[in-house]
């Protein structure tokens, strides 16, 4: 999970937020009645959010567009059938393509009404986004 400081530390160019305390991310977890996978939690006490290329991973922002908090939400209430484990990592910006994580750190790509899984963990999903 140490990884994932590793891996954003490598990446040039890469543009991060401020770091988040634990009583931020259990605010959001409430607010959304769900629970972070403790990579993604890594990721928010460290960096709060990250953007590289044309990569966006959402976090907790001021940036409404990039906080996992709104754009859960906006996608909850576009589609209802969403389950309550699932939160937005990024929106990808193409064809209303949402990449979506949960408690169990797997990656899944939401299109469409469909939710695929496309990794097993936040780290290779990291790590995909770099490779592209």
């Amino acid at each position: 999970m140490k990884d994932i400081i590793s891996i954003i530390e490598s990446i040039p160019n890469c543009y991060t937020g401020k770091k988040v305390s634990k009583e931020m991310i259990d605010k959001a977890e409430k607010q959304l009645d769900l629970k972070f996978s403790n990579s993604y939690k890594l990721f928010l006490e460290e960096y709060g959010s990250v953007s590289f290329s044309d990569i966006e991973l959402a976090g907790l922002s001021t940036d409404v567009d990039n906080d996992v908090v709104n754009l859960t939400n906006r996608l909850r209430k576009i589609d209802n059938k969403i389950g309550k484990d699932y939160y937005v990592i990024e929106n990808v910006g193409i064809d209303k393509v949402m990449m979506l994580s949960n408690s169990k750190d797997e990656v899944f790509m939401y299109h469409n009404g469909k939710i695929v899984k496309k990794h097993d963990s936040f780290e290779d999903y990291l790590k995909s986004c770099i490779k592209n």
